[in-house]
């Protein structure tokens, strides 16, 4: 049984994630579950909220506010384009600004945030750091740029099943440690310890950064 890594000290608490399709939950674990997104995340949070965290259900609110000319400023010119520009760095579409912001503001991302195939209008003068694709249609394979493991048989539909629970191990892991996570679970060492390092593994290669 080998045992990889370790634990790691991450600047906020994880990302809450409300979603039931297995498929779209992975997508979105292993994106906010890396370690070098979380940063990012924790970073824009703090300029731009102080981490006062939003409820997700006021998020529209937050954004629609009327503000004055200075905020407005800010929050057009600084805040709101370093969401996009997380979506860039790690090779994500249009599909992905809703949840990066909702993580940000509120710590939760629910269903109905993220899609694999919606319609956006393009916009006239859009400045570049708004722009990550000149498509109105926005399909699967042209959202997410990322190598899918394998998990498009049926085949895998366990492994993707599975993804709650190693995710839930994972954490637990930050914490705890391997053992009182097979205690806590009741099961074998070696379980617990594969999952969390598949896991780990997959939170490297799921997608890509853009240097």
């Amino acid at each position: 049984m080998k045992i990889s890594g370790g634990r790691k000290k991450y600047l906020i608490d994880q990302i809450r994630i409300e979603e039931r399709d297995p498929s779209i939950f992975a997508d979105l674990a292993f994106f906010f579950d890396r370690e070098d997104v979380l940063n990012d995340v924790s970073n824009l949070r703090k300029a731009w909220i102080g981490n006062a965290l939003i409820p997700h259900d006021q998020i529209d609110d937050f954004i629609n506010k009327k503000r004055s000319l200075e905020e407005a400023r800010d929050f057009l010119n600084v805040y709101w384009p370093q969401v996009y520009r997380i979506a860039r760095k790690y090779g994500v579409k249009e599909n992905f600004i809703k949840p990066i912001s909702a993580a940000v503001l509120s710590g939760t991302v629910i269903e109905g945030d993220y899609f694999r195939v919606f319609e956006q209008d393009p916009i006239d003068n859009l400045s570049d750091v708004f722009r990550l694709s000149d498509k109105r249609v926005f399909l699967s394979n042209n959202t997410r740029e990322i190598d899918l493991h394998g998990f498009a048989t049926k085949e895998d539909n366990k492994s993707i099943a599975t993804v709650k629970r190693d995710r839930d191990w994972y954490w637990l892991y930050q914490t705890m440690g391997y053992r009182k996570v097979a205690k806590l679970q009741k099961k074998t060492l070696t379980t617990v310890v594969s999952a969390i390092n598949s896991y780990s593994s997959r939170l490297q290669t799921y997608y890509s950064v853009t240097k």
